[in-house]
């Protein structure tokens, strides 16, 4: 059973650069980052403490102030109470004389009792601003004790990790940020190798492409990190000299710190690309030989296109820490447009899997992951910069599309919906066509066929036929036209039959409208003439008295029904 590539790799850098000794330059560059933080940390205290040791002070002083005035008035007031017991005493004064002069004591001391009373309320306001500033300065003074023996327990363990950091494991560092073109292929092919070894069992072998491919970018984070490593080390020692020598500059190893942790958070984020780029190339495993080649090729392609522009965030980084990150920089190397364009493909891609009308499960796409792990690395990219570097990115940001625009295909796919369903409009214009044509042959308007108005003049015609004596004379008639026939002719009764049916059916065709030369005729003439109107209704009423009134009716309806269908 084969170990996960992307451990495999780490693993290897891990014993390369010695970070599995108990003392090494990863721990080093851990112990700097929490030194240089407590070290901020003690001088914000000591700072804040100084603050109120100085307001400490400035409120005593206003107290001494106010309790000198104080001392003044209260030695005048007592000169002046003397002197009115002198005038008291003195009888020898003229009585106009001695009241001048009381009251004009007296006047004094109203005055200088006024003051006492707002010294009196001046003192008690400094005195509680005094009484607060000397519990702050107490609790300073706690906090301070306590960040000075961190600070102190900071410095013993970072000079000793810097005594027990291996010389050799240093050199050995350093030596891999300096490799040769040759040297650094003999470490690749290394490398290589042993991932290969790692899935030589394995059914579907390990794709040499993609091996050879995080093999060569993952070499390249080594050496950014062997540099920054090598560096904060170096760093380290002098920090540890100048405190020593009690001349200690914290600001240039704040600025190495936020520029080492930029380029190690973005590295960072660069390998889980890198573990997803593996992990992605056993998942897909599954599928086959064959299958599993065309989908690596397509993740090489991918693979190259991400890591340029990961190369150009990198650049970018580079330029904000020596202070040359310009527009026409960020221009050129910053895709803004990159990540955005990889999200609408997609949404694409999602929405044509839902379009799909199969009975199927879940569908994942398969560069999902490449998705996730570039998001994280833009992500990193605009946070860390924006934190440590001030950078504003809000005019490179790209403005989502709103839900409502978003929705709308759906909606179009409605509105066709809703087309479909509809009526087609030829065919009701055909419909109304055909009706008026219909009109014009004589037919008249439908509306005359509606059930109600239908049966209305059904009863109408009934109503007519509710006197008999029209109907005697059609019998009358009948009678007379019977006599002039020649006594001797006789009909025989099947003939009678087939002529009574005859004149029923042509009673039939009249009513429903059946279409023939006569009818426009007829029907002219039954709405200008009454009379015929009439005669027609009583030559009808005995044929019509043989038909069932509901069969009738029915009839009537499906022969309507018919016609036009």
């Amino acid at each position: 059973m084969y170990e996960r590539s992307a451990i495999v790799l780490e693993r290897y850098f891990e014993k390369k650069f010695g970070f599995d000794q108990k003392s090494n330059l990863k721990i080093n560059y851990g112990t700097y980052r929490d030194m240089v933080e407590e070290w901020q940390k003690y001088q914000a205290i000591v700072e804040e403490e100084e603050t109120i040791i100085k307001q400490f002070d400035t409120a005593a002083k206003e107290i001494q102030t106010i309790q000198k005035k104080q001392e003044k008035l209260v030695k005048e007031n007592e000169n002046l109470e003397e002197q009115r017991n002198r005038l008291f005493n003195n009888l020898e004064e003229e009585p106009t004389e001695l009241e001048k002069q009381l009251e004009k004591v007296e006047l004094k001391i109203e005055k200088n009792n006024e003051q006492l009373k707002e010294l009196r309320n001046e003192f008690i306001e400094n005195y509680s601003h005094f009484s607060e500033k000397q519990k702050e300065r107490n609790k300073c003074a706690r906090t301070r004790r306590l960040a000075e023996g961190n600070h102190l327990e900071m410095i013993k363990l970072a000079t000793e990790q810097v005594k027990n950091t291996s010389v050799e494991e240093i050199k050995k560092i350093k030596q891999y940020a300096t490799l040769e073109a040759q040297e650094k292929e003999l470490v690749e092919q290394e490398l290589i190798k042993i991932m290969l070894d790692n899935g030589k069992s394995e059914k579907v072998k390990f794709h040499q492409e993609v091996i050879q491919r995080a093999v060569k970018v993952r070499m390249e984070i080594a050496k950014e990190e062997a540099e920054s490593y090598v560096l904060v080390f170096d760093k380290l020692r002098r920090l540890l000299n100048e405190i020593e020598n009690d001349n200690v500059k914290i600001t240039k190893y704040q600025k190495t710190l936020r520029d080492i942790s930029v380029k190690f958070a973005f590295l960072q984020a660069e390998k889980e690309y890198l573990v997803s780029f593996l992990d992605n190339e056993r998942m897909t495993a599954i599928n086959g030989n064959q299958v599993h080649k065309q989908m690596m090729d397509e993740a090489c392609e991918n693979f190259d296109s991400d890591i340029t522009q990961i190369h150009q965030l990198h650049e970018l980084i580079l330029r904000e820490i020596v202070g040359k990150a310009t527009k026409k920089a960020y221009k050129e190397l910053y895709n803004n447009t990159y990540l955005h364009d990889m999200e609408q493909k997609e949404r694409s891609f999602e929405q044509e899997v839902n379009h799909i009308k199969l009975n199927m499960g879940t569908v994942i796409n398969s560069n999902y992951w490449r998705m996730e792990s570039m998001k994280n690395i833009f992500t990193v990219f605009q946070e860390e910069l924006t934190e440590k570097f001030e950078k504003d990115f809000s005019e490179y940001q790209i403005k989502e599309p709103e839900e409502e625009e978003l929705e709308e295909p759906d909606e179009q796919e409605e509105m066709i919906e809703l087309e479909e369903n509809e009526p087609d409009n030829d065919f009701v214009e055909d419909f109304d066509d055909e009706e008026e044509e219909l009109e014009d042959d004589g037919f008249g308007d439908y509306d005359e066929y509606d059930e109600d108005e239908y049966e209305d003049d059904e009863e109408e015609e009934y109503d007519d036929y509710d006197d008999y004596d029209e109907y005697d004379e059609y019998e009358d008639d009948e009678e007379d036209e019977y006599e002039e026939i020649d006594d001797n002719e006789e009909y025989e009764e099947e003939e009678e039959q087939e002529e009574l049916k005859d004149e029923e059916d042509e009673y039939l065709n009249e009513e429903i409208g059946e279409i023939d030369e006569d009818k426009p005729k007829r029907k002219k003439e039954k709405k200008s003439n009454a009379k015929s109107k009439n005669k027609s209704k009583e030559e009808k009423m005995p044929k019509e008295q043989e038909m069932p009134a509901e069969n009738s009716k029915e009839k009537k309806r499906g022969l309507f029904r018919n016609i036009f269908k």
